[in-house]
Parts: C-alpha cells; sequence; structure tokens
C-alpha cells in the first residue's frame, strides 16, 4: 500500500489495498545441503553421515539420515537405517553411528525436511562423499592339536576362531605327516566342519598308523564378510608327536614231556601297529633258570602284523624246568615287547625218560653148559647207568632170594647189551632178570620175572661112556673091561 501525505496544493492520496500490481509474491529460500559420509570401515563397524545445511532462511525443521544397505545402490525400497536431527539454522548435523553388519558399499541419503521459510531439500543417492564402503573382517584362527599319543592312537585338532563378524562357511582340517615338515602335497587326512559364528570347532579324529611328528593346518574359507584366514604350518600347539606303539607278547609253551621228547613256544602279539620286525624264542634248559646263559634253543619268525607266531620244536635231553623266552625286535612304529623268564605259560616241565627194557635169554643148553642174558634198552634219552643181570636157578621160580649169577654193564644209549656168560651146574629152568638203574633222565626199568624169552631150560647132560678090553689071553686067563665116562655134569 503507498499513501500521499499532500502538500499545501495537493490533497493526501492512498493506493487500495489489493490495488493492482501491490502484490508481491516471497517464495521459500532453498538452502544447500551437502552431505559427508564417515570413511570405510571393517564390517562390524559403525557409520555415521554429517549433513551441511546453508543459505537458508534461519532455517527449522529436520534434516533425516538414511542407509540404503549394498544390495540397493539405488537407495530404493526401505532403509536399512534412519536417523532424524532437529534443525536450528543453517549448520552441520551429523547422524546418529548405525553399525554395519555386511560388507560392502552403503549409501546414505539426507532430507531436509524444510520449513514456512526454506524448502525441503534431498541430497542424492551416491552423491559424492555419500557412499561408505565397509570391507570384510579379518577374523583369527588359533589352533590346539590333540596330545600326544602311540601310533594307532588318535588324533584330532581343535580351531578357534574369533574377531569375525557372525562368520559362516567352513573349515577345513589337513594332517600331513611325519615324512612331510612342510605340509606340502596331499595331506594323509581331512575334515571339514561347518562354521556358525565365532568359537571353537574341532575336526574328526583320524586313527595314527606310524610314528613321527604330525602337523595340522586349519583353513577358514571366509564368507560375504569375514576374508578367508590360515593357521600356518608348525603354527604353535599344531605339531602332535606320536610315539611308537607298545606291543604285548604273550606266550604260552608246550605240555609236560618226558625227557627226549619235543617241546615249543607259542608267542600272541598284540597291540602293535602294522608291526615287523623278528619274534626271537630262546629256550634254556634246567640248568638256568634265570636264562642268563647260552640258550639250550632259539628260533627267529618275521613278523608281518599282530598275531600267533610259533618257535617250531626242540627235542630235549634232559629232564627238569625249561624256561623260554619270546622277543620282540620292534621297528619304526612299534616299541620291543619282551617276555620275561618264568612268564606264566613259559615253563616246560621235563620228567625224566621212560625207557623200556625188553630181555630175550640164550638157547636151552644141557646141565654144565653157558646161558647167557641180552637187555635191549629203548625210548631213554641219552641213557647212562648200568643194566644188572640177575640169575635164579631152577628152584627159585618167582627169582626171590639171592641169586645165582649177578653181573653188570655199564650203559651208554639205547640199544643191547649182553650179560657175563654162567656156566650151569645143574638141570632145571633158570630166569633172568634185568634191571637198568636209571640216571638224572632216565627212571629205572625191570624186565620181570619170567617174561618172554627170559627163562632158560638146562636139560640133563649127555655124557659119553667109551671102553677098552684087556689083550688077548689064553684059555683060563683073566679079561677087563675099562669104561671111561665124560662130558657128565
Amino acid at each position: 500500500m503507498a499513501v500521499y501525505s499532500g502538500d499545501a496544493n495537493n490533497a493526501g492520496a492512498t493506493s487500495p489495498c489489493g490495488a493492482p500490481n501491490e502484490s508481491v509474491v516471497v517464495t521459500p529460500a532453498t538452502p544447500a545441503i551437502v552431505t559427508a559420509a564417515s570413511g570405510s570401515v571393517p564390517v562390524g563397524g559403525t557409520v555415521t553421515d554429517t549433513a551441511t545445511l546453508s543459505g537458508g532462511a534461519a532455517p527449522t525443521g529436520t534434516i533425516t539420515f538414511t542407509v540404503f544397505g549394498p544390495a540397493n545402490p539405488t537407495c530404493t525400497g526401505t532403509p536399512i537405517f534412519t536417523s532424524t536431527k532437529a534443525v536450528a539454522g543453517a549448520g552441520n548435523y551429523t547422524s546418529d553411528p548405525f553399525t554395519v553388519v555386511a560388507a560392502g558399499t552403503y549409501n546414505f541419503v539426507a532430507v531436509y525436511s524444510g520449513d514456512a521459510n526454506n524448502a525441503t531439500v534431498t541430497s542424492p543417492c551416491g552423491a559424492p562423499n555419500e557412499s561408505v564402503v565397509v570391507a570384510p573382517v579379518t577374523p583369527a584362527i588359533t589352533t590346539t592339536a590333540s596330545p600326544s599319543v602311540p601310533a594307532g592312537g588318535v588324533v584330532f585338532d581343535t580351531a578357534t576362531l574369533s574377531g569375525g563378524v557372525a562368520p559362516t562357511g567352513t573349515i577345513t582340517f589337513t594332517l600331513f605327516g611325519p615324512a612331510n615338515p612342510t605340509c606340502t602335497g596331499t595331506p594323509i587326512f581331512t575334515s571339514t566342519k561347518t562354521v556358525a559364528g565365532n568359537g571353537n570347532y574341532t575336526s574328526g579324529s583320524f586313527t595314527t598308523t606310524g610314528a613321527g611328528t604330525f602337523n595340522w593346518v586349519a583353513v577358514y574359507s571366509g564368507d560375504a564378510n569375514n576374508v578367508t584366514v590360515t593357521s600356518p604350518c608348525g603354527a604353535p600347539n599344531e605339531s602332535v608327536v606320536v610315539t611308537p606303539a607298545v606291543p604285548t607278547i604273550v606266550t604260552t609253551a608246550s605240555a609236560p614231556v618226558a625227557a627226549g621228547g619235543t617241546i615249543s613256544d607259542s608267542a600272541v602279539l598284540a597291540g602293535g601297529v602294522n608291526p615287523t620286525g623278528t619274534i626271537t624264542f630262546n629256550s634254556y634248559g634246567p640248568a638256568d633258570a634265570t636264562c642268563t646263559g647260552t640258550p639250550v634253543f632259539t628260533a627267529v619268525r618275521s613278523v608281518l602284523g599282530n598275531g600267533t607266531y610259533t618257535s617250531g620244536t626242540f627235542s630235549t635231553t634232559a629232564a627238569g624246568v625249561y624256561n623260554f623266552t619270546a622277543s620282540y625286535s620292534g621297528d619304526a612304529n612299534n616299541a620291543a615287547a619282551v617276555s620275561g623268564c618264568g612268564a606264566a605259560g613259559e615253563s616246560v616241565p621235563v620228567s625224566p625218560a621212560t625207557p623200556a627194557i625188553t630181555t630175550t635169554a640164550s638157547p636151552s643148553v644141557p646141565a654144565g653148559g653157558m646161558i647167557f642174558d641180552t637187555a635191549t634198552l629203548s625210548g631213554g634219552a641219552n641213557p647212562t647207568g648200568t643194566i644188572t643181570f640177575t640169575l635164579f636157578g631152577p628152584a627159585n621160580a618167582t627169582c626171590s632170594g639171592t641169586p645165582t649169577f649177578t653181573t653188570t654193564k655199564p650203559v651208554a644209549g639205547n640199544g643191547s647189551y649182553v650179560s657175563a656168560p654162567f656156566t650151569t651146574a645143574s638141570m632145571g629152568t633158570y630166569n633172568w632178570v634185568a634191571v637198568y638203574g636209571g640216571d638224572a633222565n632216565n627212571a629205572p626199568a625191570t624186565s620181570p620175572c619170567g617174561a618172554p624169552g627170559e627163562s632158560v631150560t638146562v636139560t640133563p647132560a649127555a655124557p659119553a661112556i667109551t671102553t677098552t678090553a684087556s689083550g688077548a689071553v689064553t684059555v683060563g686067563g683073566a679079561i677087563s673091561d675099562v669104561a671111561t665116562l665124560t662130558g657128565g655134569t
């Protein structure tokens, strides 16, 4: 509205309100909004956006910050985060922090709401400085192998994954054997476990087949938000020392025998890991109860796995207790094992042999003839000692009392022995008895009185008579005869 005051010569004048051309339209100011997102962070970090509002007319209202995730480069749909800040004039405004949970590129959009004097303004999606690159994190993996075991035992590995952001994927455990300290080439065992977050993961178990130092390597596969990580070969606690297995050897000797019989030993090797090498069987004679001297018998058998091994047979030559020992040599993967001297089942009692004695008397003779006896000793164990021949005369059919004749012969092994001869003086049936006295390794043996072949019939003597008549005489002369009797008893 315009009002003229007038003067001495002119009256006042006023333009009416709303007169043509008297209206001026004043539009809201259009402030500028410039934004700067925070720098790149790893997954799990926090990001913010700062908006600088300028050029407005004492702006009020709000600035709303929205975040669009990695799969939304056009900032469409529902934002994954919203933060609103009140505006009190031009200046800088910073959103609340937002914790990112996945890798990728995030985009901020800042919208000033405007007010009566200021228009709404929006920072465009993908505006400079409005993108934040979120990188995958690098988790840590530490591993602890199982304790030392003997060959044939089981080993395993435990991996601890930490510092990951809700990690998924897998951990692959690989095991490298004693001849591979650099963990190169093909592993001897692989086990894969599914990952569901940070924590401890344990491999499957592996049954070892040899001694030495085994090395584990654990590899986390990574995922969209976590990079791959690997425990190095030879990392602390990642080696397992596998010691040789400790097999057992249990032995059983053969049953008792008489001297001259055969004995043997049997050994059961158990608990070895594919054992090779040898088992040495030794047998010690009756005079060596501590198994410290020279064995009387030795046999060596090749070992090819756990199982039963036998010594072969040994022919005993003396009575007494024989002791076997069995010694397993061991190999690269198995410790040596020995059955002790006098171990249960390892002693064989050898009793004296029981030889047989059979006799054959000489043929029948007439009274005055010579008779003798032959004794055959068999089944003895290198018999020594003596055979005593006794002869009982015709009036002694039971071989009792004092013998008519005695003779002794030394024994040197099994075989036939002949008595000294005896000259008979009367007719009748004579009976021989032969007694083997025995020795340390052989029991005595006696042929019974009246055994077949042990009687000798002595027939009456058959004397001869020869005569010699006197010479020729004349009639009336005397004649005579002389008879000579010979060969009688």
